[in-house]
């Protein structure tokens, strides 16, 4: 438990070409987990070739290519190259620098990350890449952004690319979806909309929490009946499952609620947790 795994796809030259080819050349991609749960079996299919029983549970951590082979190490390619002559068997290698595959020029460290590293300083590092990627892809260049709760413009350091569908909650894919994505000012609209003293309805209209109380109720007041600018058809799950998580009922236009949200809520909750993201 806690090992790390890494599988790599693609490149070039192939794994049958001669050993000092293949540590040279260059991996499409390589995909870096952590092993979340120990050795199982089970007979459910998920590849179309084969069963293969035997089986890990893996976490991604972080996927990166094209990849060089000399960036990844002489043993790590060495294994890799083992291993897609072996129909993937994994093969055992001394721990590999993954600060030289997370991090980027642009990127420098302190602290140099290796298997045997600290796994909450190396998780760390990838939230920060993932987050300066999902802010360049949501803001590009912009100094001033627009609040998509309370509709205040400001600079841009002062507004979070927030995730409506809680990161920890969150599959890989989700995280990345740009959906999922809004703008949330640090003036306090990110920390209410975090903690749940306001949702978005069905309609993408603010609705305010009757656990607010003090200034945190006059602050939900003031948000109160605006329209989300984040809302679309294609972010309206992501704020269904934020007001389900929170115990908001799913209301429509009008403010009636649509008692269907229960059953979504129970079911977006279970998924979660079945995929062991939800605390």
């Amino acid at each position: 438990m806690g090992d790390f795994f890494i599988l790599a796809s693609g490149g070039s030259p192939g794994p049958r070409t001669p050993q000092e080819k293949f540590v040279a050349g260059t991996l499409s991609e390589i995909i870096i987990t952590r092993i979340s749960k120990p050795l199982y079996r089970s007979d459910r299919r998920v590849w179309p070739d084969d069963v293969y029983p035997e089986r890990v549970g893996l976490t991604v951590v972080d996927s990166v290519g094209p990849v060089n082979g000399q960036r990844l190490g002489v043993e790590a390619m060495q294994a890799l190259q083992r291993s897609g002559n072996t129909r993937g068997v994994p093969v055992a290698a001394e721990p590999v620098a993954l600060e030289s595959l997370i991090l980027t020029e642009e990127e420098p460290s302190e602290d140099p990350l290796d298997l045997d590293g600290d796994l909450d300083a190396l998780v760390e590092v990838r939230r920060r890449r993932e987050q300066r990627r999902l802010r360049h892809r949501k803001f590009g260049l912009r100094e001033q952004i627009t609040c998509d709760l309370c509709g205040r413009s400001m600079p841009v350091r002062l507004v979070a690319a927030a995730h409506i569908k809680r990161r920890a909650e969150a599959s890989r894919d989700e995280r990345l979806t740009l959906e999922n994505i809004m703008a949330a000012c640090l003036l306090g609209c990110d920390a209410l909309f975090e903690h749940g003293y306001i949702h978005v309805d069905s309609a993408g209209v603010i609705r305010a929490s009757q656990r607010a109380h003090g200034n945190a109720d006059e602050a939900t007041r003031s948000l109160t009946g605006r329209r989300c600018t984040a809302f679309s058809a294609r972010s309206r799950p992501f704020f269904e499952y934020h007001a389900a998580r929170h115990g908001h009922p799913w209301t429509d236009a009008a403010g009636h609620t649509d008692y269907a949200w229960l059953t979504d809520a129970w079911t977006l909750i279970r998924d979660a947790e079945d995929a062991g993201r939800a605390p």
